[in-house]
């Protein structure tokens, strides 16, 4: 399965339909995992309306999403827009693997749409995770790795790091973090943030059994 990972694009249509369109097409794209912050402080109606031109894009091939911190507050209760599925709180099953979301961000000094302490993140994996997973699909950064840093300041969810330490998922999505655009291990789960997308950053990895190879990081 080839899994395309996006993050970060911030109303940003006009890279969605100049550069999206040409990565799926030249790319043999099985599944899209979005990683939050669609939009930049807009309403749901135009947070459904960026979700919408991404399903058109990928011709209803599977797409996953979390929302981010950017994103409304209410996009947490919407379970599907057309081929989209939202994971926040949930498992949702592609193929044979298994994905499980946590969206939003810890909580910041600039008092965001979507934001969590540790003691809520906490919550939403207690109350809503029951099973493994193969997948986690994430906004925020895990703590202490190369995606979760701000000046040299690790800046991650210490409850985050710690379900990946425990769960030992196979690939881990995030995004948030602009600047700290990377690839880390916990252990042997691969951590990716890909970047922002408003900026033309993707990464495009290959899933098959238990192994996952980075395809392209651009």
């Amino acid at each position: 399965m080839n899994i395309l990972l996006l993050s970060d694009i911030h109303s940003n249509t006009y890279t969605l339909l100049t550069r999206l369109p040409k990565i799926v097409s030249e790319n043999d794209i099985n599944l899209c995992l979005i990683s939050g912050d669609l939009t930049n402080f807009a309403p749901i109606r135009a947070f459904q309306k960026t979700m919408n031109l991404v399903c058109q894009i990928l011709e209803d091939r599977p797409i996953v999403w979390v929302p981010g911190n950017c994103d409304p507050r209410e996009s947490l209760e919407i379970e599907k827009i057309e081929c989209a599925i939202n994971a926040h709180g949930r498992i949702v099953k592609v193929e044979e693997f298994k994905i499980f979301g946590i969206g939003g961000s810890l909580k910041g000094p600039f008092e965001t749409n979507i934001e969590f302490t540790e003691e809520e993140f906490n919550k939403i994996i207690s109350e809503n995770l029951t099973e493994d997973f193969d997948i986690l699909l994430l906004h925020e950064p895990p703590y202490m790795t190369k995606v979760d840093t701000v000046y040299d300041k690790h800046v991650g969810s210490k409850t985050i790091r710690a379900l990946i330490e425990e769960k030992k998922p196979k690939l881990v999505a995030c995004g948030h973090i602009h600047e700290s655009k990377g690839i880390d291990y916990i252990g042997e789960s691969i951590i990716i943030n890909p970047g922002p997308f408003k900026l033309g950053h993707y990464v495009i990895v290959s899933l098959m059994d238990a192994e996952v190879k980075v395809v392209k990081n651009v």
